[in-house]
């Protein structure tokens, strides 16, 4: 193996990263799962010799995706043969753009339905059929392409046709779309098996069967030149109620028609060995975990706060921040997490005015930030991330993906001098706005940069639609959920701060801090109310599944807070610790503020 890939890589990740065949690789926290991926990228990519070939990573947030691309850049190794994001994206990218013309229902043209059209016209249906406005709806769709829940029937059919009459597709829509073409039409995954060597699936754990199924059709396809390596722990399922399904060996053997190695990360390089016999009482699967890292044998803080009411939790957090900056930690070392966004959204607005000096690390908790696939987000993100030395590889291939959705999704035709990234950055550099308002500044900008690019949207046409939702979800959010209108506030969100982290509970998955501070850890949020009501879900598991993403997040300090005061949504009862957490024995610590 090359050498730059040899330094700081112990035996079980060298043979992980050197497996030749297909792999399914269960890593313990901190086990060095990202390193091991992005370094069997990086040597998959060395090694090709095809320049149309393509390494793909599949991971399950963009944020994800971006971490395996700047570890890339930090090698210095190309990626111009390397593609990274969702399975979503993945569908979009390689199946349903490429081969729409092979489907007689994308055939004529489609747009996505962002969460603002699903959950609008959802709302409208719910309320036509007296259907209580909490009631879940499930969208997900079954290999047969119909809906998997025998509930609200009447509304899921109604709610397809409009997306039909729309030609749009939402994202089940689109994993069945992508599974049916692949399904339906061999020679398409046959010609993807040639064009990707090696699939590399991130947090396996929480894929769903149909995600399963266009995976290993392709490696089936290939019969035995498309490699796949899977990665992840059945103990951080965290999304068994949206189908997240933990495969193991043999299943995927049958589904791929070849043979699967089973291999273990098991040492930790991340906690404490204190941090890590707290979140062992969490396990669903006993294996040993021991610490191999350099701050193994620290002691550090494990506290638990079951007294601080709701109206007291920002300077509770103040509090624990405080403390940890005192003692020596970096602010870009500190996390704080709550299982839901409006809790987290909340809390922080509050704790910017108490730290006026802290930088914060915010960029998941934007008005936009449920729209990360809408074309219009992807514009305005050029727009709020302002150039710098550390965005510039980022900045670029956000270019680029607006360029190709231009084009590939939506069919604009754009002017020759803006056809590549470098030029569609020139170019919005070039462009600004003396309006100060975050709403009339994107509007301003974005008129300029399509006027430039010389598209129109005409009133029907998908990507108008797309711009009404945008702006209209996020001028909703910016006055429901409080949030400050002025541009600058936004653009501080997007700027490359290595501040105290904030974070959803699911979405730190993968990320390491020395301190976590987590609250609302109460029944309701964790687990949802809508796992719980979920029959064919073990809620105590699910709970415990997300207690150990939490906690097994911390290198060194764990503090967590459920606190008192909070209600259900019509404020009928009072929400209580949850069970999983309040039932444990262990000697947490109390802190201590000298």
């Amino acid at each position: 193996m090359n050498e730059i890939y040899q330094g700081n890589l112990n035996k079980e990740q060298i043979v992980a990263i050197e497996e030749e065949g297909n792999v399914l690789l269960t890593a313990c926290p901190g086990s060095g799962k990202t390193r091991v991926l992005t370094h069997k990228v990086c040597l998959a990519l060395e090694n090709m010799s095809n320049s149309k070939q393509r390494v793909i990573a599949v991971t399950f947030t963009n944020r994800a995706a971006d971490e395996i691309r700047r570890r890339i850049d930090n090698f210095g190794i190309s990626q111009e043969q390397f593609w990274s994001g969702t399975i979503h994206s993945f569908c979009l990218d390689w199946i349903l753009i490429p081969y729409a013309c092979f489907s007689d229902s994308l055939k004529n043209g489609f747009a996505i339905a962002d969460e603002f059209f699903k959950n609008n016209e959802l709302k409208l249906l719910k309320e036509k059929y007296e259907i209580h406005p909490r009631t879940e709806i499930d969208t997900r769709l079954g290999l047969d392409g119909e809906y998997l829940s025998s509930e609200n029937k009447d509304i899921l059919h109604e709610y397809r046709s409009v997306l039909e009459k729309n030609k749009l597709i939402d994202f089940d829509i689109l994993l069945y779309e992508a599974y049916e073409l692949l399904s339906g039409n061999m020679y398409i995954a046959k010609a993807l098996s040639n064009l990707f060597p090696l699939i590399c699936i991130d947090e396996y754990q929480d894929t769903q069967e149909l995600q399963y199924q266009i995976i290993c059709i392709i490696a089936k396809a290939g019969n035995g030149k498309c490699k796949l390596f899977f990665v992840g722990d059945k103990d951080q399922a965290i999304f068994g109620s949206l189908g997240g399904i933990a495969k193991n060996k043999n299943e995927i053997e049958i589904l791929i028609g070849q043979e699967v190695k089973e291999l273990h990360l098991s040492g930790n390089y991340r906690s404490t060995q204190r941090i890590i016999n707290f979140y062992k009482i969490f396990q669903s699967n006993i294996i040993d975990i021991n610490a191999i890292g350099p701050n193994a044998m620290e002691t550090g803080l494990i506290t638990y706060n079951n007294a601080v009411n709701k109206d007291k939790i920002e300077d509770e957090i103040a509090k624990l921040v405080e403390h940890s900056l005192k003692n020596g930690i970096p602010e870009n070392e500190i996390c704080i997490m709550a299982p839901q966004w409006w809790l987290i959204t909340s809390a922080v607005k509050k704790l910017r005015n108490q730290f006026t000096g802290l930088k914060f690390d915010a960029s998941g908790i934007t008005p936009m930030s449920k729209f990360k696939n809408n074309i219009w987000y992807k514009i305005s993100r050029l727009f709020l991330a302002e150039p710098s030395p550390m965005l510039f590889n980022s900045r670029r291939r956000w270019a680029k993906e607006v360029i190709e959705e231009l084009c590939n999704v939506y069919q604009c035709s754009i002017n020759d001098e803006y056809t590549t990234p470098k030029k569609i950055l020139r170019l919005v550099n070039s462009i600004n706005s003396s309006k100060t308002e975050s709403i009339e500044y994107l509007k301003e900008c974005i008129l300029e940069f399509s006027t430039k690019l010389g598209f129109s949207e005409e009133h029907e046409n998908p990507i108008h639609n797309q711009k009404t939702s945008f702006f209209a979800e996020m001028e909703r959010r910016i006055v429901e959920d409080n949030y400050s209108p002025d541009v600058e506030s936004l653009k501080a969100f997007y700027r490359e701060g290595k501040g105290v982290s904030i974070s959803s509970c699911q979405g730190v998955k993968g990320e390491e801090y020395d301190v976590v501070i987590a609250f609302g850890l109460l029944f309701g949020y964790i687990p949802n109310w809508k796992c719980y009501y979920n029959e064919t879900v073990d809620h105590e598991i699910e709970a415990k599944k997300l207690l150990y993403v939490i906690a097994s997040r911390a290198k060194k300090h764990l503090h967590l807070i459920a606190e008192t005061g909070r209600t259900t949504k019509g404020g009928r009862r009072p929400l209580e610790t949850t069970p999983s957490l309040c039932c444990i024995n262990f000697d947490f610590d109390v802190l201590n503020n000298s």
